[in-house]
């Protein structure tokens, strides 16, 4: 599970990864419609917590893709075809432990980022309208 997520940019909409998921469950599950994950200081030290490595700096690769590392303002990007995380945990020793996490996506066109979404849209075709008709007032007095 992810908390409730923001749109960033009017294309890019990013989710927090919930710290207790990374510790509890073999799985991120995002929305269809995420582009980007976001990870805390307290995500990445539940990362830490599940590889059983006290301190590190923690890469992720997406689809085995290209390493980077993780950080709280370094948002990992994914888009529709993202199906895994692999976070690598490297200890000031050198030592490397691994955290696969596949990535499931909720079609649910009913939860809150979908709702958000909407609600959104028929707010910027209202505001739209409005105009419209006070354009109209305007020319008409």
């Amino acid at each position: 599970m992810t908390s409730a997520s923001s749109a960033t940019s009017p294309q890019v909409i990013t989710q927090q990864i919930i710290p207790e998921d990374i510790e509890t469950t073999d799985e991120i599950v995002v929305a269809q419609v995420v582009r980007e994950i976001s990870c805390d200081e307290t995500c990445i030290d539940s990362i830490r917590k599940r590889a059983q490595v006290s301190d590190g700096k923690v890469f992720v690769s997406v689809n085995g893709g290209e390493r980077f590392e993780v950080t709280a303002r370094n948002p990992i990007p994914i888009d529709s075809n993202s199906m895994s995380l692999s976070f690598t945990v490297v200890d000031d020793k050198g030592n490397q432990t691994e955290v696969l996490l596949p990535i499931t996506r909720t079609t649910d066109a009913g939860s809150p980022i979908g709702l958000i979404c909407w609600s959104g849209l028929l707010l910027i075709i209202f505001d739209a309208l409005n105009q419209k008709r006070r354009a109209k007032k305007i020319i008409t007095s």
